[in-house]
């Protein structure tokens, strides 16, 4: 025979089971007719998070750009995108960490690397010079002493 707390705990249990399957149903059925309207479906137009976005420099840029110079809120921006607000603050850093290089021109660090890159090889010659003169001083001697000049 069963005891009245085994039935009722049977009984409880089987109710709550019960709701919780019914509200999964109804959240699952809900989730499903209204994807489409979520920000967060994948096929939303502001879709970012999600849909694993990574973004192109020119993006990033385009971003920080409406941020300083139209003034924008860095929240609003975020909201627009879907972004973090430390993503963007860890654009921002790296776009000013890697400014002065915008201001360098290719050609002028191309000229500095080859510069350094002739000035070594120049020293590397001249030093090989040295030793082979060297050398050649110690031949000459040799010979003198051996008689051969």
């Amino acid at each position: 025979m069963k005891s009245i707390a085994a039935i009722d705990f049977t009984t409880h249990g089987r109710f709550w089971y019960l709701a919780f399957l019914l509200c999964y149903t109804w959240i699952r059925e809900s989730m499903t007719a209204h994807s489409t309207s979520s920000c967060f479906h994948s096929g939303s137009k502001n879709a970012r998070l999600t849909d694993g976005k990574s973004y192109r420099s020119d993006e990033k840029v385009s971003i920080i750009r409406r941020h300083l110079l139209d003034g924008i809120q860095v929240s609003d921006l975020c909201d627009e995108y879907n972004l973090q607000p430390t993503v963007y603050y860890r654009w921002q850093k790296t776009f000013f960490e890697g400014g002065s290089a915008a201001f360098e021109k290719d050609s002028t660090r191309e000229a500095q690397r080859l510069k350094h890159s002739i000035e070594q090889l120049e020293d590397q010659l001249s030093r090989k010079n040295a030793v082979l003169a060297e050398v050649m001083e110690e031949y000459v001697n040799c010979k003198k002493k051996n008689g051969a000049l």
